[in-house]
């Protein structure tokens, strides 16, 4: 037996003795706390540091002792059994040893040509392309002016590259391409930059995405990632694509409408980071889809992060056969079709904050609703919204008399605004979703002006009774309504207010109006006393 692999089986006995004997301190009653299940694939990276060690293993005994919890996106379900118990720390306490006493892989790119240290990597003839043949841990660090990382390992690999300041382009193919691996992770160093950067022609007739894995992909780390598209897609998994933490920004170049920014065949899973996704279009607003997933049981889910998409020419947010679920996080998604499309059904709660702009929005497959149980949601559309069956959290579904050009809605109640958005798509229907609009009378603004509609009781009145409020042929006010309820008294002793939307100075020598609306001021002239 080699001394390194000697060393190895020592601390891992050590380790586990010590797991076993001493319980690392752990309450045995909390020893199965559940979170948020993240695959094992990213070998234990819970600060998405780039590396497993020491701090890891603090943060998950942490955790499990109920003295803390574990960051947005964390890998710390490493035997994928849905919980965070004592076992993944003893596997976390094994990658760690294992970490600290193998070789380090690097791989260095020097504008022109790569150079490697450790093991499991071939270079190509002129150092341009360097593939990566077994599992493990990859550094790769520098500028590559054209070539490619290739990984090509065994179905049960997982392979890790962990981008650590990379600046690529590849004019012939996919910068990042993954032909083989159980599942490749994608680790975005904390505190650098990292650009990828492909060409419109492909020579590789299987690759079509500037990172493109056959496999699984996982992207994680606190590292910045910049994707500049010219082909088909943008990012690629034809299993399962899972966005866990960074700050990702693509430009899809490409306007064909075959094509997407975001791919995961199977799923595009995202829970944290953040992810922003802009589609070109031509001249005649053609262009490709922001984020889908297309396989007979593809979905397409989001449980938190900050998602922005702007689909210039084609949709936003889509499972061409599946469903689409946000549960949390703040998602924008703007389209020049449809903002969220689904096959089968879309769901809302939790504590998703969804802002869904398109020229249809909240698209389902026949047969199917848009359920929609909590959260907050304002979309807005050219087309009405005629199923309403699903939503379940109080809403207003106002239908404008013409086109508004992206003026802001704001929905106040008693003169304090309950919900405002700024929709950044002309639309003629606005359905707001709040737990805040209940039952009441409400008043709306759009562009800054009071709306009516039809059926008002008083104009300028929007009353809400059940779940959807539903109002029609909604327009601006040519009058402003002149009530008594708002006026204004001026006298020798000061000031006096009585209505709403004004409020006066303690000395009564100043009102002031915070609301728009009509004002009557009167005079008041006070009585002379004479003794």
């Amino acid at each position: 037996m080699s001394g390194k692999k000697s060393l190895q089986k020592t601390i891992a006995g050590i380790i586990a003795l010590a797991v076993v004997a001493g319980g690392i301190g752990l309450n045995t009653a909390v020893a199965g706390r559940s979170s948020s299940v993240v695959s094992a694939a990213v070998l234990g990276d819970i600060d998405s540091s780039g590396t497993v060690d020491a701090k890891d293993i603090s943060l998950i005994q942490n955790y499990l002792a109920g003295k803390g919890s574990l960051p947005d996106g964390a890998s710390a379900d490493l035997n994928g059994d849905n919980e965070v118990n004592v076992f993944d720390l003893v596997s976390l306490k094994r990658i760690a040893i294992s970490a600290s006493v193998s070789d380090a892989n690097y791989i260095h790119l020097n504008e022109t040509y790569i150079s490697v240290e450790g093991e499991g990597m071939e270079l190509s003839s002129e150092n341009k392309v360097v593939t990566i043949t077994s599992g493990g841990t990859y550094y790769i660090d520098g500028t590559l002016s054209d070539g490619q990382i290739y990984v090509n390992a065994s179905d049960t690999d997982t392979v890790s590259l962990v981008l650590n300041g990379v600046d690529v382009t590849c004019s012939t193919n996919a910068p990042v391409c993954v032909v083989n691996a159980g599942e490749t992770i994608i680790n975005l160093a904390d505190g650098t930059e990292n650009v990828l950067n492909d060409t419109e022609t492909y020579t590789d007739a299987e690759a079509d995405s500037t990172i493109y894995s056959k496999d699984d992909l996982t992207i994680n780390g606190s590292g910045t990632l910049t994707v500049n598209s010219n082909y088909l897609y943008s990012i690629t998994s034809n299993d399962n694509l899972r966005i866990n933490a960074g700050n990702i920004t693509v430009n899809h170049n490409s306007v064909d409408s075959l094509g997407a920014a975001v791919k995961g065949k199977e799923s595009v899973v995202i829970r944290g980071g953040k992810l922003k996704v802009t589609c070109a279009a031509d001249d005649t607003d053609t262009g490709a889809d922001g984020i889908i997933s297309n396989s007979e049981t593809g979905y397409v889910s989001v449980t938190g992060g900050t998602v922005n998409v702007n689909a210039k020419g084609g949709d936003a947010i889509k499972s061409k056969k599946g469903y689409v679920s946000i549960t949390g996080g703040k998602v924008t998604a703007k389209a020049d079709k449809d903002s969220v499309q689904a096959e089968t059904y879309i769901s809302i709660g939790g504590t998703a904050e969804v802002y869904a702009y398109g020229k249809r929005s909240l698209t389902t497959g026949e047969g199917y609703n848009a359920e929609i149980t909590d959260g907050s949601v304002v979309a807005t559309s050219n087309e009405e919204f005629t199923n309403t069956a699903g939503i379940k959290v109080d809403s207003m579904l106002l239908n404008y008399s013409e086109k508004i050009d992206k003026q802001v809605i704001s929905v106040k109640k008693d003169g304090t605004e309950v919900v405002s958005a700024t929709p950044d798509k002309k639309y003629i229907y606005a359905l707001i979703c709040n737990s805040a609009l209940a039952d009441g009378k409400y008043t709306v603004y759009t562009g800054g002006a009071q709306m009516t509609h039809d059926g008002a009781a008083a104009a300028g009145e929007f009353s809400k009774s059940g779940t959807v409020g539903t109002f029609n042929n909604v327009t601006a006010m040519t009058e402003t309504p002149v009530t008594e309820d708002n006026t204004i008294t001026l006298s020798n002793s000061g000031i006096t207010f009585s209505g709403g939307g004004a409020s006066v100075s303690a000395d009564l020598k100043t009102v002031t109006i915070s609301e728009p609306g009509t004002y009557i001021v009167k005079w008041k002239k006070d009585r002379l006393l004479l003794m």
